[in-house]
């Protein structure tokens, strides 16, 4: 299977660290597939153009039925970490998450790329 996860934040640049709360929605296409949309907090820590970051989020679960076993709906936890290197108004960077969903057996570890896009 796969994952496909979109995350739309607005940053608030308070001088030394960088506050962006946002929302993350993903999927994990498997056997059984889930489904995660989540309110997030990002914390970044700008060094020029190099910023490692940490973020966590609270928000709604649902792992669709599998073979014997009903869909099943919870709260999602989600926390990570990596880092961007920006470039005006484009950035790239990568991040590792772990996510779980309350109730449920899901327990999700993701690794990927980033590419983010400013206006």
């Amino acid at each position: 299977g796969f994952a496909l996860g979109l995350y739309f934040g607005y940053g608030i640049d308070t001088g030394p660290v960088i506050l962006v709360p946002g929302l993350r929605l993903t999927g994990f296409f498997t056997d059984p597939n889930v489904y995660v949309g989540m309110p997030t907090f990002k914390l970044v820590l700008p060094i020029d153009r190099f910023a490692p970051f940490v973020e966590g989020g609270v928000g709604l679960g649902h792992v669709t039925a599998a073979d014997n076993d009903p869909s099943k709906s919870g709260a999602a936890l989600m926390g990570g970490g990596g880092f961007m290197l920006y470039f005006r108004h484009v950035a790239f960077g990568a991040e590792a998450t772990y996510q779980v969903i309350t109730g449920t057996s899901f327990k999700g570890f993701g690794i990927g790329p980033i590419l983010a896009i400013g206006f």
